[in-house]
C-alpha cells in the first residue's frame, strides 16, 4: 500500500502508549512507503521520539491547550491541513473521533459504538476489553480493519546519547560503569497500585547484604517523596534518581539493571521493552490484561486477597492486595533471576 497520509489516535496513558507500539509497528508493516503519524498527550510525547515506524508525533492535550470546544476544533483544523487520508482510532473516544471527522480525514477506523459509530467509515467490532490482553485489544483494531499483525511485542526507543547521559549520571551519584546495580521504582499513578515504601526499603537492603548489588530508587519527580523516604529507611543504601532522570534515561537506566522491581505501571512495560528482567507486582489488576509484553523476562508476584480481579475500587481503605505481597515473595523471584543471570555470564 502506497503514498497514503496515516494517523494513528492513541490513547492516554504511559503503559498503554508503550502497550500500542505494535500497533504502530503494524501500521508501517502495512503501509511501508506511506507517511505516518501518531498523536499522543503532550506529556507523554517522549515515548515515541525516535520511533523507527513513526515520520512524525504530535501532541494533544484535552485538559490545557485543547480544552475546550473552540480550542479542539482549532486542533482539527491543524489536522486539516495536514492532509491525512486514514486515521486508526486506539482511543474509543467520541471526541477524537469527532475532531477525526471534523479534520477532513476520509477513513476513519475504530471500534464501534453506540456514540460514534456515525464518525466512522469503518466500524470494527470491539473485542471484549476485560478479557484480552491490552496489546491485542489494540491490534484488534487493526486486524479488524483487514491488516497483518506479524508481532505482538512492545517496544521502546532510545539511543547512544540516552545510554551515555544515564551513565554520566550514574558515575555522578558515585556508580561505576561496570557495577551491577537493582533497580526499584516504588511509583504508581494510583495509591493502590503502591506497594508500601517499608517494603522496598527493607527489600533495597536485602538486595545489598544478599546479592552484593547496589540499588537503584526510580521516579519521577512527583515520586521524590517516596525515592527520600525509601532511602532513608534503607540507612542510605540507595541511590535516589528520583526526579533526577528523564523517560529515556529511565528505560537506558532499566537496561542496564540485574533487575526491575515495579508494580503494574508505565515504567514496569518500559522495563520489559527495553529487555530487562522484571518482577512485576500486581495487586487490583489482572496479569491476563495488563502483563508485560516486551522482550525481557518477567516474574508476576500476586496475592490472592478473595478481591474481584480487575478491580477498580480506587478508594480501597486498605490496599490489602498490595500489602499481602511480601518482600520474602520477591526477594524469592530475584534470587532466581540472580542466580540465571550468573549462569548465563558463566
Amino acid at each position: 500500500m502506497r503514498g497514503k497520509r496515516i494517523l494513528i489516535f492513541d490513547v492516554n496513558w504511559l503503559g498503554d502508549i508503550v502497550l500500542s507500539t505494535p500497533v504502530i509497528r503494524a501500521v508501517r508493516e502495512n503501509y511501508r512507503d506511506s507517511y505516518i503519524a501518531a498523536i499522543v498527550p503532550i506529556h507523554y510525547r517522549e515515548a515515541l521520539d525516535g520511533c523507527p515506524y513513526l515520520d512524525e508525533v504530535i501532541g494533544f492535550n484535552e485538559h490545557t491547550s485543547h480544552r475546550g470546544l473552540l480550542k479542539k476544533a482549532g486542533f482539527a483544523l491543524a489536522l486539516k491541513k495536514k492532509k491525512f487520508d486514514t486515521v486508526f482510532l486506539i482511543h474509543r473516544s467520541l471526541t477524537r473521533a469527532l475532531i477525526c471527522y471534523l479534520a477532513g480525514i476520509r477513513e476513519r477506523v475504530g471500534y464501534y459504538n453506540k456514540k460514534r459509530g456515525w464518525l466512522l467509515t469503518k466500524r470494527v467490532a470491539p473485542l471484549p476489553k476485560n478479557k484480552v490482553h491490552r496489546a491485542d485489544y489494540y491490534l484488534g483494531i487493526i486486524e479488524g480493519a483487514g491488516l497483518t499483525v506479524t508481532r505482538r511485542d512492545t517496544e521502546f526507543f532510545i539511543d547512544d546519547s540516552q545510554r551515555l547521559s544515564l551513565s554520566d549520571k550514574l558515575k555522578r551519584a558515585g556508580l561505576k560503569e561496570r557495577d551491577r546495580f537493582a533497580v526499584l521504582h516504588p511509583g504508581a499513578n494510583e495509591p493502590i497500585r503502591r506497594w508500601p515504601i517499608e517494603n522496598f526499603a527493607e527489600l533495597a537492603i536485602r538486595i545489598k547484604e544478599e546479592f552484593g548489588l547496589n540499588v537503584v530508587i526510580s521516579g519521577s519527580l512527583k515520586d521524590a517523596p517516596l525515592g527520600s523516604k525509601i532511602k532513608e529507611l534503607a540507612r542510605k543504601e540507595a541511590i535516589d534518581l528520583c526526579g533526577n532522570i528523564s523517560l529515556k534515561e529511565l528505560a537506558a537506566l532499566f537496561e542496564k539493571a540485574e533487575f526491575v522491581v515495579s508494580g503494574d505501571t508505565g515504567p514496569m512495560h518500559i522495563a520489559s521493552s527495553v529487555g530487562a528482567s522484571v518482577i512485576a507486582l500486581f495487586g487490583t489488576a489482572s496479569p491476563a490484561i495488563t502483563a508485560p509484553r516486551g522482550k525481557g523476562r518477567y516474574r508476576i508476584v500476586q496475592k490472592d486477597v478473595g478481591c474481584v480481579i480487575p478491580c477498580r475500587k480506587l478508594d480501597c481503605p486498605d490496599n490489602r492486595c498490595m500489602k499481602a505481597i511480601t518482600v520474602n515473595d520477591v526477594m524469592n523471584e530475584a534470587t532466581d533471576i540472580v542466580t540465571q543471570n550468573s549462569k548465563l555470564k558463566a
